[in-house]
């Protein structure tokens, strides 16, 4: 049987009965209407915050001040020091970068360190891209080269087997160009080229980032070098979308080019000089350029913007905290055994460092003769190396010099091992 809405108002007898019900329907049809019409609302109002978002995201430097990339801080060069922990951009606690890296419209998180010549990689270099890969957490790495860097004979130059070690997403990439330039407009076109086919990040590979917000990948070109003349440029950081701009092929394109990455995002600034990074309050430094050799010791203490942001890229901290007590100290004595008696390089170094970087009192050389070689006789001149050459069984000699490795008949002599655990218990002796 068939159910009418309409029967239920006719047999309201009365007039007040369907007076009544009508006020029913409309009150009722009215509730719906305002479901209905806030349920739009809401989904209006949150279409509107989430393009305000992507309009403050994509807007530009000049425009979001709170958006322009920081150096360590905004006070003078010696506040900056003292409060560079809480100032320095440390890669891992900018939530809103990590949400908006996942956009589609961003260029991809990969970076390009580009290496040209032969020359062995520093300390400097490390810093470089141990501090963009902790900032930008880049998916992959690309170290384009012509040559691999030198291979230090010495020992000393080991940074580059330190970096393969560390990072496990960088990816050796050999240059199919038939140069590889330095410097000059040939460089910045050859580094466009590469961004036009890849797409990503190209950073110096002597400059530290200070910063890197995620919005500067949001334009199809970011440049940050700027053309001092035809043949001299700032170097600086570029980002860039794969295809998405026309690669300059002479020096005249390759200046409108980097004219029209300026206009894209209102300008970010070349990398500066150490000494513009310690003195400057701008906080517009958006990456440190090196241009000389900088060793471990020389930020180890420094209290400058410089050597704290230079802890931060090699070790990942802005201090470098010292845990020890001095209750019952060890005596500042190196203690060196010397067996073939030959001093290498990398031994007066070792030495040498002993004294003039940890501050040690003497070091002693113990052996069975004078060592031999030129680094011996410089290490001579130290009046804090000190040679020892106690008294020990010949056998003990000969067994360590003569004897294979593991084979011939057994001979009554001593271990190596203790050769030296005698040399030290004479050495105690005549201490």
């Amino acid at each position: 049987m068939r159910f009418h809405w309409c029967r239920i108002f006719y047999r309201a007898r009365s007039r007040s009965q369907r007076r009544r019900l009508l006020l029913w329907g409309v009150t009722l049809a009215l509730v719906i209407c305002l479901m209905y019409y806030n349920h739009q609302g809401l989904e209006t109002l949150s279409q509107l915050s989430y393009n305000s978002a992507a309009g403050a995201f994509n807007a530009q430097p000049n425009e979001l001040v709170g958006r322009q990339p920081r150096a360590v801080g905004q006070e003078s060069a010696k506040d900056v020091a003292k409060d560079a922990n809480n100032e320095l951009n440390d890669g891992a606690n900018d939530d809103d970068d990590e949400k908006s890296d996942l956009r589609s419209d961003l260029a991809p998180a990969t970076l390009h360190f580009l290496w040209c010549g032969r020359r062995h990689f520093e300390f400097r270099h490390y810093m470089a891209l141990r501090r963009a890969d902790r900032l930008v957490r880049p998916d992959k790495i690309y170290f384009h080269y012509e040559h691999l860097p030198l291979i230090d004979q010495e020992g000393y130059f080991l940074w580059f087997n330190r970096t393969l070690a560390d990072v496990d997403n960088i990816l050796l990439k050999p240059l199919n160009y038939t140069g590889c330039p330095t410097e000059g407009a040939e460089r910045y076109i050859l580094v466009l080229d590469l961004l036009e086919k890849f797409g990503g990040i190209y950073i110096p590979e002597d400059a530290i980032l200070v910063d890197f917000p995620v919005h500067l990948r949001s334009s199809s070109l970011v440049t940050g070098v700027e053309a001092v003349s035809p043949k001299d440029f700032r170097d600086g950081l570029i980002a860039g979308k794969k295809g998405a701009f026309k690669k300059p092929t002479t020096p005249e394109e390759l200046l409108v080019v980097l004219s029209l990455g300026k206009q894209e995002h209102g300008g970010i600034q070349p990398c500066g000089s150490i000494e513009h990074y310690n003195m400057e309050e701008d906080g517009d430094c958006i990456c440190v350029k090196i241009t000389s050799a900088v060793y471990p010791q020389d930020i180890w203490d420094g209290k400058t913007p410089f050597a704290t942001l230079a802890r931060v890229a090699a070790y990942g901290y802005s201090e470098l905290k010292k845990e020890y007590s001095l209750d019952n100290p060890i005596p500042r004595i190196a203690h060196y055994i010397c067996i073939q008696c030959e001093v290498p390089f990398i031994a007066f170094l070792s030495m040498k460092s002993a004294v003039n970087v940890a501050g040690l009192n003497k070091v002693y050389l113990h052996g069975v003769k004078e060592p031999q070689g030129k680094w011996w006789e410089k290490l001579k001149e130290d009046s804090r190396l000190c040679l020892r050459t106690p008294r020990i069984p010949r056998s003990a000699v000969r067994q360590s010099h003569h004897d294979p490795p593991g084979g011939g008949r057994h001979h009554a002599g001593v271990h190596p091992a203790e050769v030296r655990r005698r040399l030290l218990r004479q050495q105690r002796a005549m201490d």
